[in-house]
């Protein structure tokens, strides 16, 4: 398997470190106030559904690349592969009920599910991109 050049392994996580801070810095600013929590993880979720919607497409067209023989090989690949994109998508778009939670008199539960909502969702997105490559790098083998 061929490594990553130094640079762009530099860079990747240069900008895994400028987003893990950005989050925090938002999420600590965003505390206290309701609406822009649930604005954060709705247009989050916005996001994470056409990065899910792309990574689909990303798949399907390596699928298409393989060979007939190497497609039926590795099928219960590709369908636990797609089940996880569908769950995710599926998450993904319950988080759209957020606001409509009754749980306006207890801040801390409203806390706990959207640490929860967040968390799981970017275990999903990570779980989906780890995904695509692994197909990628069999549709290259």
């Amino acid at each position: 398997m061929r490594k990553l050049r130094k640079d762009i392994k530099a860079i990747a996580q240069l900008v895994i470190l400028l987003a893990v801070f950005t989050l925090l810095f938002v999420v600590f600013n965003a505390i206290g106030n309701m609406e822009m929590l649930v604005g954060m993880i709705q247009e989050t979720s916005k996001l994470g559904i056409s990065i899910i919607i792309g990574l689909i497409g990303i798949a399907i067209a390596c699928i298409a690349f393989q060979s007939l023989e190497a497609r039926k090989e590795n099928k219960n690949f590709y369908m636990n592969y797609l089940t996880l994109m569908l769950i995710a998508l599926l998450f993904l778009l319950t988080i759209f009920w957020f606001p409509y939670l009754p749980i306006d008199s207890n801040k801390y539960m409203y806390y706990f599910i959207f640490i929860v909502y967040f968390l799981l969702g970017t275990v999903l997105l990570g779980l989906s991109l780890r995904g695509t490559h692994e197909i990628i790098k069999k549709t290259f083998e």
